[in-house]
């Protein structure tokens, strides 16, 4: 009979118990030392000669005592589980195509499986990962997005699961979409790249874009989208083939200067300054800017005139001041420049006589001869 089923060993009853003084039946006995052989074959053994048939429960106890595991197909022990970790991969390869070993040995992938390493170079391009020879799987960021050149930094510990066709890398050095609420603070970067970003507005908000007042040059790209772009501190370049401002304003700082007084133009051979700005050497400007010019003698007096910065003519004209006594007219040039040499002015010569004044107020305004000078780049 043996074991019932239920863990409880029976003995057999025919012939049991003896009686002391008979003869012990064969048969009895050999059932006996049957069911005894049966029981004991059906036990585990401790030095592990015997192995279970069948699942075994335990009844809500432990195993105590417990080696350590080390290969795939043993158990582990609780404090393996709580120290281990994510298992770290031993890496090799080239820094696109990555092999990588980790113990024990893994003897096929396994749908949210989580693995990380050190990378040893820096990515240059798509990357695969081949662990113990299972098979080469691309890694990918967002799904199915390959990496591309730094997504993987060397000496960086990165993360990738594996979800049944790739690997996804989960704390990757760039993202498809990365939305931030509230402000987003760049320190100690020299540069920002921000490459093919959309920069999202509409009609009744605003797109901003605010460059450092650190010192240098920033630049931005703008993008094709409705929105403002902010004041922007210190020089900026914006780069774009078409910048299309219908319906739009740039504010432009003007400098501005004008005559405080007649300029006698006293001599026929030289040009005697007007108005002029101190705007600087660097960056190109535009400039315009209004004289009036008056000879006080009779005749046709020959009024020569240069926008320029003391080397580099921006524009010029001439006019003549015919007839009586006094004549005079207004004058008006415009024009650009790179990099000017000095400040941007308006000159005047008389040529014909020693009589003419370049003319501060004669409308009363004080504005008779004004320039503006305007930074464009």
């Amino acid at each position: 009979m043996s074991y019932n089923g239920s863990g409880t060993f029976n003995i057999n009853s025919a012939g049991q118990p003896v009686v002391s003084g008979t003869v012990i039946s064969s048969t009895a006995f050999n059932a006996l030392t049957a069911d005894l052989a049966t029981g004991l074959t059906t036990a585990l053994t401790k030095d592990g000669q015997s192995t279970p048939t069948a699942n075994i429960t335990l009844g809500g106890y432990k195993i105590t005592n417990l080696a350590a595991g080390t290969a795939a197909a043993d158990a582990v022990r609780f404090d393996q589980l709580t120290s281990a970790g994510v298992p770290l991969i031993t890496v090799a390869g080239t820094a696109d195509a990555i092999t990588g070993t980790i113990t024990p040995s893994l003897t096929a992938y396994t749908t949210g499986g989580l693995f990380s390493f050190v990378v040893g170079s820096t990515n240059t391009t798509a990357v695969t990962l081949n662990i113990d020879g299972v098979g080469v799987k691309s890694v990918t960021r967002t799904g199915s997005v390959a990496l591309v050149a730094g997504d993987m930094v060397a000496g960086q510990v990165v993360l990738v699961e594996y979800d049944g066709t790739r690997f996804q890398l989960l704390n990757g050095n760039s993202f498809t979409n990365l939305k931030v609420s509230g402000t987003l603070g760049v320190t100690g970067l020299t540069t920002l790249g921000v490459t093919g970003a959309v920069f999202p507005g509409s009609t009744s908000g605003t797109a901003t874009i605010v460059a450092p007042a650190a010192a240098g040059t920033p630049t931005i790209t703008l993008p094709i989208v409705t929105g403002t772009l902010a004041t922007l501190a210190g020089t900026v370049t914006l780069t774009n083939k078409t910048l299309n401002v219908t319906g739009n304003t740039f504010n432009f700082t003007p400098i501005t200067a004008s005559l405080g007084a007649n300029v006698a133009l006293n001599n026929t051979a030289n040009y005697f300054d007007g108005p002029s700005v101190a705007q600087g050497t660097s960056g190109t400007w535009f400039a315009s800017g209004t004289i009036g010019v008056q000879d006080t003698t009779v005749g046709n007096n020959v009024i020569q005139v240069k926008l320029w910065d003391g080397t580099t003519v921006i524009a010029s004209c001439f006019a003549v001041l015919a007839g009586a006594a006094s004549s005079a007219t207004a004058i008006s040039l415009s024009g650009f420049i790179s990099a000017p040499a000095g400040n941007i002015r308006i000159s005047v010569k008389d040529i014909s006589t020693t009589a003419g004044l370049i003319i501060f107020n004669g409308t009363g305004n004080s504005k008779d001869s004004t320039i503006t000078a305007i930074r464009i780049a």
